[in-house]
């Protein structure tokens, strides 16, 4: 769902953003894929197909492209606490975890805020 909404975005950065952001707001756009999430706890972080394995690719290739400095490795796991508790959540809150994490990643504060407040593509189902 989430390679078919970001299929025309090229900067490694936006990529992680809107993927963060995305899996982060899954509580009230996919409550039926959230609830999976959370039922299947932590170890889907780990799972090959799960989120840190995603969240580690976007993070490499941003690497890569000299748009993340080369810092912590696993920021994935910050998504635990919002997908856990996905009625606490808000759009901003998901919002302001992107930012933090792309800032976390050496992204200029200015342009963190504005990679986390871009419009996001279609998901679909």
């Amino acid at each position: 769902m989430i390679d078919r909404a970001i299929g025309g975005v090229t900067d490694p950065a936006e990529l992680f953003a809107v993927g963060l952001r995305i899996t982060g707001q899954l509580g009230w756009t996919h409550p039926e894929i959230a609830g999976f999430r959370t039922g299947a706890g932590l170890d889907i972080l780990d799972s090959p197909h799960g989120l840190a394995p995603r969240a580690l690719r976007d993070i490499q290739a941003g690497q890569a492209a000299s748009r993340f400095e080369r810092r912590g490795r696993r920021p994935a796991r910050a998504l635990a606490d919002v997908q856990s508790h996905p009625e606490r959540v808000t759009e901003a809150t998901v919002d302001r975890l992107a930012e933090a994490l792309l800032r976390l990643l050496g992204v200029p504060a200015p342009e963190a805020a504005r990679l986390a407040a871009l419009p996001l593509p279609p998901t679909g189902t």
